[in-house]
């Protein structure tokens, strides 16, 4: 009899510390995995929805978001700039850069300004069918003084590109903001110039390009992907 009533009270306690342990989880702003919620949304409207005028007042009510990420917006309510990357509202730009697994990264960059710099990185996870919004990192030199360039990059000249990039165009593949194998399309034009190895210049010839070359990129960042100005081969 003894015995049982000692396993009872353990049991009860057992409940009380485990209801404890969530309660303390809520309060401190985490969200279990089945309690966050997710959108079936393309995620390039899901990000869209976030920067858009409808959440301009209290973003961090957004539904989609991550416990971290949502606690960052509403610490930050008044000024959601720092976390969001952007001066708002302004007119932005998106693009996937990175989709891997359960993990896709938008690019936000702003819109119609030749000499902004304002770009955030978004990453979404998958969850249950869906997408939600985990973090956002803002674009190493996004309050760096104005520069010749708006991208500049060294990667890896790639074709042979995963979903969803389109092969058809020359990408660069790089490393940014701590994430690796990050992609964006490349556009050429007349003014586009290739530099060799031994320092010659002449106008960049696509057909000629060799898969997985080392290069340097510099050009101007637009929705779309980056028109080159200046392709450097590097030494491999």
């Amino acid at each position: 009899m003894f015995k049982n009533k000692n396993i009872l009270i353990g049991a009860v306690a057992g409940f009380v510390l485990v209801g404890a342990g969530v309660g303390l989880f809520f309060y401190l702003g985490g969200v279990l995995p089945w309690r966050q919620q997710v959108s079936t949304d393309d995620p390039l409207d899901i990000v869209d929805n976030l920067y858009s005028k409808s959440y301009q007042q209290d973003r961090g009510s957004y539904r989609f978001l991550s416990g971290e990420l949502r606690k960052e917006l509403k610490k930050n309510k008044e000024d959601t700039t720092s976390v969001l990357c952007h001066t708002l509202p302004s007119s932005i730009g998106m693009r996937r850069v990175y989709a891997e697994g359960g993990e896709l990264q938008v690019l936000v960059t702003a819109r119609g300004s030749a000499t902004s710099t304002e770009q955030a990185v978004v990453t979404l996870h998958s969850l249950r069918d869906g997408w939600y919004l985990d973090s956002i990192e803002c674009s190493p030199g996004e309050f760096a003084p104005p520069r010749e360039f708006s991208f500049e990059m060294n990667g890896t000249l790639l074709k042979n590109v995963p979903e969803p990039f389109n092969s058809e165009y020359w990408h660069l593949m790089f490393d940014a903001n701590g994430e690796l194998g990050q992609y964006v399309p490349l556009f050429f034009d007349a003014s586009s110039t290739c530099q060799s190895f031994g320092g010659e210049s002449s106008a960049c010839s696509p057909d000629t390009f060799n898969e997985n070359s080392n290069i340097n990129i510099k050009g101007e960042m637009t929705e779309r992907g980056v028109i080159v100005k200046v392709l450097e081969l590097a030494d491999n």
